[in-house]
């Protein structure tokens, strides 16, 4: 089953090639990619990126890995996901099989989340140890479900599956449906990012820091404060961290757009 017309990439295909497409083309069913998905994890620290073992693990059991109960719900959340585009696809009926792909994902992107964390440690979350790329971004765990660098290696992830569940489906008509199946999940993360946010702003913007930041605005435009910028530079640093949320805010929803827009996933540290 191909993309249909209108999902192919507006440039040459030459232009649409993508290193991704064909990546990690070992042959693995996604039975069999899903059965080791054990040996291609770990756990690791949400709020660093440093690897850390689950709480109930002893010191004799850390660095033991991660066991096949952590695995459970997130496993079975990919098997639905894939013997249901399997069996769609293998009916030859396009409108079907997209209808169901569809469908699949949507579920599939809502879930993983909350499953790619530990079942009683949040603090906790699977890194894929392949696939996820670009730096950790500490502000992103604080403000979304999770970060641009595992939504990005998850993404990668389910691709490997859903080649093997259907292998004539494209990888950029795959890159659309997975954002159209991740459109309403992001921008619930994003509302609930933004309205967070806002609450941090209000918590900041009170007393004498409102009264600093104020003045510094009023200011900033006096030929003094052009000569000598430091003095209110000065007083706006009780917003730095919001002013860093906020650009968080401004940049993730851009990445998602401009995967979107070019039909590849897009390494968080591209964007």
């Amino acid at each position: 089953v191909s993309g249909t017309s209108e999902e192919s990439c507006s440039e040459s295909e030459e232009a649409c090639q993508d290193p991704e497409e064909m990546a990690d083309s070992d042959g693995r069913t996604w039975r069999e990619r899903l059965s080791a998905l054990h040996s291609e994890v770990v756990w690791v620290s949400a709020a660093t990126g440093s690897r850390a073992p689950p709480p109930a693990q002893s010191r004799e059991q850390a660095g033991a890995g991660v066991e096949e109960r952590d695995l459970a719900e997130l496993r079975a959340a990919c098997s639905d996901c894939c013997a249901e585009v399997e069996a769609a696809a293998k009916q030859g009926e396009k409108g079907i099989f997209q209808d169901t792909l569809e469908a699949a994902l949507h579920i599939l992107v809502q879930k993983l989340p909350s499953l790619v964390r530990h079942r009683t440690s949040k603090a906790l979350r699977l890194q894929l140890l392949q696939l996820e790329a670009g730096p950790h971004k500490a502000r992103e765990v604080e403000l979304f479900a999770w970060t641009s660098a595992e939504e990005f290696a998850w993404a990668r992830y389910v691709w490997r599956l859903i080649r093997s569940a259907a292998p004539e489906f494209r990888y950029t008509s795959f890159v659309h449906r997975w954002g159209e199946a991740a459109r309403e999940p992001q921008r619930r993360m994003l509302a609930e990012a933004k309205s967070h946010v806002s609450q941090q702003t209000k918590e900041v913007l009170v007393n004498e820091n409102r009264v600093a930041v104020e003045e510094a605005i009023k200011g900033w435009a006096s030929s003094h404060a052009q000569r000598n910028p430091a003095r209110l530079v000065a007083k706006l640093r009780p917003l730095a961290g919001v002013m860093n949320s906020h650009i968080v805010c401004w940049c993730r929803p851009r990445w998602w757009d401009d995967q979107r827009k070019l039909r590849r996933l897009k390494a968080p540290h591209q964007h």
